[in-house]
């Protein structure tokens, strides 16, 4: 009695990795199933925020979000990219976590909208990252890391503070 019951739609091969998330559809934030069900899964993560520079940017350009992949269509190189793969999931700053060393950084529709249905090992999402990191433009990379550093130094603590509290 009692209890959770989990039921697989195809068979699972010894340690092939298993994902559970809360996070349903993929626009679902870390942020969004802690104020949903009051915790923090482990992984994936999926953050998302906003700062003044990036409003100010949206207001003046609404469709800046789509500059973010370096793939111009006068590029000879990039004939062969299918530029469909390169829909930004929102306009704001993203970076999907799926483990302590893998992250995508400005993550795709490609990337994060099936997280809960697909079975991938980490070999293949390091690729699938990797390639992906390689089309970002370089000024978008410097802007969110920029605004995640200010949104870090105004926290209270470090993690190294908070840590030495858990």
């Amino acid at each position: 009695k009692g209890g959770l019951s989990v039921y697989a739609l195809n068979d699972i091969q010894t340690e092939e990795p298993i994902y559970l998330t809360y996070a349903r559809s993929g626009t679902e934030t870390t942020i969004d199933v802690f104020n949903t069900y009051g915790f923090v899964e482990a992984y994936p993560q999926l953050w998302r925020w906003s700062d003044e520079n990036l409003v100010k940017l949206s207001q003046e350009d609404v469709d800046h979000a789509n500059r973010r992949y370096g793939m111009g269509s006068s590029d000879a190189n990039n004939a062969h990219i299918d530029f469909r793969r390169f829909v930004p999931n929102t306009p704001s700053y993203e970076v999907l976590v799926l483990s302590p060393t893998l992250a995508a950084i400005l993550p795709t529709v490609q990337l994060v909208h099936p997280l809960g249905e697909i079975k991938k090992s980490m070999d293949e999402w390091q690729e699938l990252i990797t390639a992906h990191h390689a089309h970002v433009r370089s000024s978008y990379a410097k802007a969110l890391g920029d605004s995640a550093r200010e949104a870090l130094d105004k926290l209270p603590t470090t993690i190294e503070e908070d840590e030495a509290l858990v």
